[in-house]
């Protein structure tokens, strides 16, 4: 099991018996920093889908901007609303 996706084992399992979920998973150390264009080049329709996103707030605010730009409606962008603090 990769160290970097630590739950990589059980989210394969849940993804295989749903066939409404597609994960990609993202080392930004061997990838770079993940983009709206990078998703975008991995799953093409994901301009007419719900996008989630979770992680560290900045990260968040800007991909939620780049997929404002390509187009997506801000509807389907859902993002955590919660924010940790130093």
């Amino acid at each position: 099991n990769d160290q970097a996706f630590p739950f990589k084992d059980d989210l394969d399992k849940i993804a295989k018996n749903n066939t409404n979920l597609k994960i990609i998973y993202w080392n930004s150390q061997k990838e770079n920093f993940l983009t709206a264009k990078s998703v975008l080049n991995k799953i093409p329709e994901i301009l007419e889908k719900d996008i989630f996103i979770c992680g560290p707030y900045a990260m968040m605010q800007a991909l939620k901007n780049q997929f404002l730009e390509l187009g997506i409606k801000k509807n389907n962008i859902h993002i955590e609303e919660f924010k940790l603090t130093d």
